[in-house]
């Protein structure tokens, strides 16, 4: 053995020590480094989610008024109290009704005699009135047409105005009275009104918002006006390049982000579009203006996220010349404490098999930490000098090779079955990154409530999941604390299910079955592969109850059916709607099920009756 390397322990404990300290330390750093800048994207991408969604209620706020005041003109013209015949009425009522409402643009009233009247504002504050006979004017006759098709305000296309130079945007409708036409109305809003909200909100924050309409065409930007001399009836709106911003002018290039998870669910498109300095772009499809899609949309350089990495980035070398100093105060202390570690690791292991004749005390350390690990290597060694005496060392290493395990055993545990009700149908209609992001939201929701309430987890199975009450830690009140889990499981529930209705997704509705009794439980399976599980008749029949809610009706977000036992056991304090009595597949006895419906009122949780005595109704069909 003499050709073998042998280190000195202290220089092999010295480097040990430095590498670890630079591993550890540089790891550290690393995962600080990242988590730092995530927060910062995610703090941008608010910003900017923030931009996007004040904007969408700007154009909302601004535009709602709109329709109403059509559906207000078009009800003035339908009771008649206004001549249709009497030009310098119809003016005086356009006048009046465009003057005190300085947020619109246009009013407009079309006779059926296809002769227009119409009041319009200037850029310069200025209204002007003009009367035109349209008979000869295609378009505006095929306008016409489609109002008349429509019985609702609607919001037209976009038209452009020479008078006014630019387009304008306009929410119509033809008035009807008792199967008559009487007229046509329409209220219209220019680009100009819409550029300027959006340069309010872009002269307060680093993002630059806009508008598309369509594709490739833009409505709303802080440099819109500057096109107006440039626009024609024939090219009313600029193209993505010609309004003298980079960024729209290479939209089209822009490449998705990965990491604007926030941004994703609100429904925003995130975007890199490759121009010098970078930019990462936000769009959301703007929905109930017309046939044509709008598209809002902020755009933030890469700069500003860069500038907010500056202080990462200072952390990151005052970092590295702390990992330096750490490690070489490492590679010292390793020198200093590789006599005393040699002498200490050689004594446990003859302390480890008993053999404690050879082993001689350690010595005192001028370092407080080994001095200390002296003295408790010193005691331990005396303890166990005296301990051997009294026990066969035979037993003592039968007992250490036999190592620790936990043996099953029966006890009286409350178990919970949960499943999504038609997830499987649900699943099929949607991608799989989708399904498995829904299925951990949902888990992690159910994982917290059980946990609140001291259960355990089994495992998940596809949408479903096992859990219990009762170990490893025994508890007091098992089926109360299920019953508390399974109704905030259902109130949580509910408030993700009206989230979704709002974003038009279908809710979710969850089935839950409750049980207890004797169950086995504890290490169960081979002996490479063990599982800390339960099994028995009570979690056959917790699953069989949970199986029933397929029957009941769906009136509730989700449906609780618990067994008799869990009725007594969980107290007063619950309201509970019997079932009756139902065949579980596998088990000649048959059980009574109930339906938890939610927490008893305070004066009605006292001990006045037995929760078991509520109304009875027609058991399910098909309860196996």
């Amino acid at each position: 053995m003499r050709g073998r390397l042998r280190l000195p322990l202290a220089l092999v404990l010295a480097a040990i020590l430095g590498i670890l300290v630079l591993a550890t330390s540089a790891t550290v750093f690393l995962v600080e480094w990242q988590l730092d800048r995530h927060l910062t994207l995610e703090l941008s991408n608010r910003r900017v989610v923030n931009v996007i969604e004040q904007l969408e209620r700007g154009i909302r706020n601004d535009l709602a008024p709109t329709t109403r005041l059509v559906d207000d003109l078009a009800a003035i013209i339908s009771d008649r109290d206004l001549d249709l015949n009497d030009e310098g009425k119809i003016k005086g009522w356009l006048l009046t009704t465009l003057a005190g409402r300085p947020h619109l643009n246009t009013v407009s009233l079309t006779r059926p005699d296809l002769v227009n009247f119409r009041v319009s504002r200037t850029e310069e504050g200025q209204i002007i009135y003009v009367r035109t006979d349209i008979s000869d004017n295609a378009p505006a006759k095929q306008r016409l047409a489609a109002m008349r098709a429509r019985s609702e305000t609607y919001w037209g296309e976009l038209i452009y105005v020479p008078e006014l130079h630019q387009p304008i945007i306009n929410a119509r409708r033809a008035v009807f009275k008792d199967g008559r036409l009487l007229a046509y109305v329409a209220v219209a809003v220019t680009a100009g009104q819409l550029s300027d909200l959006v340069s309010q909100v872009a002269s307060s924050s680093d993002e630059t918002p806009f508008v598309l309409y369509g594709d490739n065409r833009v409505l709303a930007h802080a440099n819109l006006r500057a096109m107006f001399p440039h626009l024609t009836p024939a090219n009313p709106l600029p193209a993505l390049d010609a309004v003298g911003d980079p960024v729209l002018a290479h939209l089209t290039e822009g490449r998705p982000v990965s990491n604007y998870a926030l941004a994703g669910r609100q429904g925003i498109d995130v975007e890199e579009v490759p121009i010098r300095g970078g930019a990462i772009v936000m769009t959301r499809v703007l929905q109930g203006f017309g046939d044509t899609p709008w598209t809002i949309g902020a755009w933030v350089p890469d700069a500003v996220v860069d500038r907010q990495m500056e202080p990462l980035k200072q952390g990151a070398v005052i970092g590295g010349a702390a990992v330096l100093v750490s490690v070489l105060l490492a590679l010292l202390l390793g020198r200093l404490m590789a006599w005393p570690i040699k002498a200490a690791t050689a004594g446990a292991t003859a302390i480890a098999t008993l053999e404690t004749q050879d082993v001689k005390p350690l010595k005192p350390s001028p370092v407080r930490e080994l001095d200390e690990q002296a003295r408790a290597f010193n005691a331990l060694l005396s303890t166990i000098r005296a301990f051997e005496t009294y026990v066969p060392k035979s037993l003592v290493h039968a007992l250490i090779n036999m190592g620790g395990q936990i043996a099953s055993r029966e006890r009286d545990l409350t178990i919970m079955f949960t499943d999504v009700a038609g997830f499987t149908r649900m699943a099929e209609r949607l991608p799989a990154a989708r399904v498995a992001s829904l299925l951990n939201r949902h888990f992690a929701m159910l994982d917290q409530h059980i946990e609140d309430e001291g259960g355990t987890i089994d495992k998940f199975m596809g949408d479903g999941l096992l859990a219990f009450w009762g170990a490893p830690e025994r508890l007091k009140h098992r089926a109360r604390r299920a019953c508390r889990a399974a109704l905030a499981i259902e109130a949580t529930l509910q408030q993700e299910n009206d989230r979704r209705r709002q974003e038009g997704v279908p809710p979710l509705r969850l089935r839950i079955g409750l049980h207890c009794g004797p169950t086995v439980v504890g290490n169960i399976g081979a002996p490479s592969r063990l599982n800390y599980t339960v099994v028995g008749d009570t979690v056959n029949v917790a699953q069989r109850l949970e199986a029933l809610g397929k029957d009941l009706p769906g009136r509730r977000e989700a449906t609780i059916v618990v067994s008799e036992a869990i009725v007594n056991d969980a107290g007063s304090g619950f309201v509970f709607e019997r079932l009756g009595s139902v065949t579980v597949r596998g088990r000649a006895k048959p059980v009574t099920a109930f339906s938890l419906l939610g927490r008893a009122p305070i004066e009605a949780a006292a001990p006045a009756a037995s929760p078991a005595a509520t109304e009875t109704v027609s058991p399910p069909r098909g309860s196996d």
